[in-house]
């Protein structure tokens, strides 16, 4: 990778080499055109989308991981959507494609592997299991511990090329939705200060470990999700809330009415439309707490 400024819509791998864990995997990313925008899968190669800003730069990035069970990603309604959002404001933003686990390579056998999944996911008691990830079957627990490891790298990753790009390393921030979410937390909470962002947003996430470790300069935190969401139980989201004020740190959190599950940048005429533009005040907020 070199120190160009990337263009819009270049795709830049996060790992030198093959991805650890996956260097077997052979397959190729696919992509279907949905009702909701484009859904991806089968990324056996983690990528960072560039979306650089299209006015003046303020200096802050945000890298965006789209959800979608480890099993697929919804790169359009949870992903490019806000990243085109973000750039509008001068932001850069990355859509990180993270790896998730292969599926059938036609089409009707993923619709029946991905039915099979949501029904699973739905069976489950609203609190969840003492795995969370052991409904999603082997090949996509074992996805998630690698998708920790690709939002990790996605972080070091903008921040060695912050200079070149006009990005203040101590702005970088991470916006993640549903499985995205998990992405988000698991580098909120990594072990390695170099890891984590300087700020984040899991948009109707989930806790990635029991029991959850704060660390002591956790990022400031902003969470969002509905109330009647049927897939991940807004407890999670309030869950993280008091573990962050517990330990001291930054958290603001919105639980909205309505709006179920995977709303992302999709006005669905419920109470969680309104979460871009709160999401986009306390942006604001930090903003001027670091200029």
């Amino acid at each position: 990778m070199n120190d160009q400024a990337p263009a819009l819509g270049t795709q830049l791998p996060i790992w030198p080499v093959a991805a650890p864990g996956s260097e077997a995997w052979t397959w190729s990313e696919q992509v279907l055109s949905t009702p909701d925008g484009r859904l991806s899968r089968n990324i056996a190669v983690p990528t960072l989308e560039a979306f650089p800003p299209t006015i003046d730069p303020t200096g802050m990035a945000v890298i965006v991981a789209p959800g979608g069970a480890w099993t697929f990603l919804m790169v359009d309604k949870e992903g490019a959507d806000l990243a085109h959002r973000l750039a509008a404001r001068g932001t850069w933003a990355f859509v990180l494609r993270y790896r998730v686990q292969p599926t059938p390579a036609d089409d009707t056998g993923f619709a029946a592997f991905n039915q099979a999944l949501w029904e699973r996911i739905h069976a489950q008691p609203a609190e969840g299991a003492t795995d969370p990830f052991e409904v999603l079957g082997p090949g996509g627990a074992e996805a998630a511990r690698m998708s920790f490891e690709d939002g990790r790298q996605a972080v070091r990753v903008v921040r060695a090329h912050a200079a070149a790009w006009a990005i203040d390393p101590r702005r970088v921030g991470f916006v993640g939705f549903s499985a995205g979410a998990g992405v988000t937390m698991a580098t909120a909470t990594a072990p390695d200060a170099a890891d984590r962002p300087d700020f984040a947003a899991p948009i109707y996430g989930m806790r990635v470990a029991d029991p959850m470790l704060v660390p002591a300069d956790a990022p400031p935190l902003f969470l969002a999700c509905a109330a009647d969401d049927d897939a991940i139980p807004p407890s999670e989201s309030v869950a993280i809330w008091e573990a962050w004020r517990a330990a001291g740190r930054s958290a603001e959190l919105h639980v909205f009415a309505s709006g179920g599950h995977g709303f992302g940048m999709k006005q669905t005429g419920h109470p969680s439309d309104a979460w871009p533009d709160l999401f986009e005040h306390w942006l604001d907020g930090l903003e001027a707490a670091t200029r």
